[in-house]
C-alpha cells in the first residue's frame, strides 16, 4: 500500500514537471470553445467609427459683434439626427471677442445628444473663426473638433466641418460633416 501511494506521488510530481516543461498548467483550463490565451489578459476593442454626417434645425439667439465695441454671443438648439447618434439634438453656444487684435472671432462649443440614449453623447469643440455681421459659421463653415463624450461615446474623437443656414426669424438649418471614432 506504500509503494501504491509513493507511485501515485511520484506520478503526479513526474506529470506536473512534463506539463511545466511543455509550457502547460497542471491546473485545468475551463475556457469557452475557441477562447485561447491568458484569461486574465484584458483586451483592447477595436475603435469604431467612420464618416460622420448629421442636420439639425431649430431656434437660435444672437448678438452682432461689432469690432472694437460689442462682443457677440450666438446660442442653437435643435433636432435632427446624426451618424451614430441617430435620432437626436443639439444645443451649441459661440462667443466672439472683438478687440483689434482679432476682430470678432468666434469659438465655442456644442453637445450632441441622442434621443434614445441621453446618456450618449458627443461633445464638440467649435474651433476660432473670424465673422463680421453674420451669424458664425454661416458664411463659411467652421471646422470642428471632437475630444470626447458620454456613454458609448465616451472615448470619441474626430473632425470635421459645420455650417449654418440661416432661416428667416431665429431659425436655422445646420449640416455636421467629418470623421467620428469612438
Amino acid at each position: 500500500m506504500k509503494a501504491s501511494r509513493f507511485a501515485y506521488g511520484l506520478a503526479a510530481v513526474l506529470a506536473t514537471a512534463l506539463l511545466a516543461s511543455c509550457g502547460g498548467s497542471p491546473t485545468p483550463s475551463f475556457r469557452p470553445p475557441g477562447v485561447s490565451g491568458n484569461l486574465h489578459t484584458q483586451s483592447v476593442l477595436p475603435l469604431r467609427g467612420g464618416a460622420f454626417k448629421g442636420g439639425y434645425s431649430g431656434t437660435y439667439t444672437y448678438t452682432q459683434c461689432v469690432v472694437t465695441k460689442t462682443n457677440g454671443l450666438f446660442q442653437f438648439g435643435g433636432t435632427g439626427s446624426a451618424s451614430f447618434l441617430h435620432k437626436s439634438s443639439e444645443m451649441g453656444t459661440m462667443f466672439a471677442f472683438s478687440t483689434g487684435r482679432h476682430p470678432c472671432l468666434w469659438v465655442g462649443s456644442a453637445v450632441l445628444t441622442s434621443a434614445r440614449h441621453a446618456d450618449d453623447t458627443i461633445k464638440v469643440s467649435l474651433m476660432p473663426i473670424v465673422a463680421k455681421n453674420t451669424p458664425p459659421c454661416s458664411v463659411y463653415s467652421c471646422p470642428f473638433s471632437i475630444k470626447s463624450g458620454t456613454g458609448r461615446f465616451a472615448h470619441a474623437t474626430g473632425s470635421g466641418n459645420f455650417s449654418i443656414k440661416i432661416r428667416g426669424s431665429n431659425s436655422y438649418r445646420d449640416a455636421w460633416s467629418g470623421m467620428l471614432q469612438f
